[in-house]
C-alpha cells in the first residue's frame, strides 16, 4: 500500500479479533481518541478502528464489507500515520502546544501528494 514494501504478518490474536467481529465496535485506547477528530464519516472512523487493531488496511474491504478504493485507503492510512507521527514527535520533544493542538483536532498537517 505504500511506495516501500511493507511486510504484513497476520497473527493468531488477529484471527480471534476478526472471528469475533470485535473490530466493528472495538473501543479505541484513550490516548488515540484524538484521531476521530480528523476522520468525520462513519466509514473513516471504522477505518481508524480497524487500522489501530490490525495496523494494515490490506483486508479492510473484505473484513468490513465496505466498498473502498485502494487509493482512498492509502490516503486514509497516510493521514493517520502522519497524525500519529506528529503526535509522537511532539510528545517526545515536550512540545505541549503542538500536542494540545493535535489532541484538540486543530492541527493542520502539510499535504505531501
Amino acid at each position: 500500500m505504500s511506495s516501500t514494501h511493507e511486510v504484513f504478518i497476520w497473527t493468531p490474536e488477529m484471527d480471534l479479533v476478526f472471528i469475533s467481529g470485535d473490530f466493528f465496535d472495538h473501543p479505541v485506547h484513550r490516548e488515540k481518541e484524538y484521531l476521530f477528530k480528523y476522520f468525520d464519516s462513519k466509514l473513516q472512523r471504522q477505518f481508524v478502528r480497524y487500522f489501530l487493531l490490525f495496523r494494515s488496511p490490506r483486508n479492510f474491504t473484505d473484513h468490513t464489507g465496505l466498498r473502498v478504493q485502494p487509493l482512498w485507503l492509502r490516503k486514509l492510512r497516510k493521514k493517520l500515520n502522519a497524525l500519529e507521527a506528529a503526535h509522537a514527535a511532539a510528545k517526545k520533544s515536550f512540545d505541549t502546544e503542538k500536542v494540545a493542538l493535535i489532541e484538540q483536532g486543530k492541527y493542520k498537517a502539510r499535504k505531501h501528494g
